[in-house]
């Protein structure tokens, strides 16, 4: 199945060269310090992972928790009973793919 929008097809994937190679770049860098330099990155990620959680994770625990609600009340609710597309139309994979 071919999509077209804005005359691209499916097979033309348009990307921002700025935000993909800047991106990639630093993925990259960092990557090649945490191999050259495992010891000093685990000091790094243990103490940022600490002080993330030390300032954050009430927040981050409460934000997870709406998250989870408010998505179990999307699926449960009328709202989650609305298929999306056309009425004809058969989706494209079946519940085992979306659950896995």
């Amino acid at each position: 199945m071919v999509l077209k929008s804005d005359g691209y097809s499916s097979d033309h994937i348009r990307l921002n060269r700025f935000v993909f190679w800047s991106s990639a770049v630093s993925i990259g860098i960092f990557g090649l310090l945490f191999v050259l330099f495992p010891e000093k990155s685990q000091f790094w990620l243990t103490y940022v992972q600490e002080q993330v959680n030390h300032f954050f994770g009430w927040y981050y625990m409460l934000v997870i928790v709406l998250c989870l609600g408010f998505v179990a009340w999307l699926a449960f609710s009328k709202v989650g009973q609305i298929p999306l597309g056309k009425d004809h139309d058969k989706p494209e994979f079946g519940y085992l793919a979306w659950t896995s």
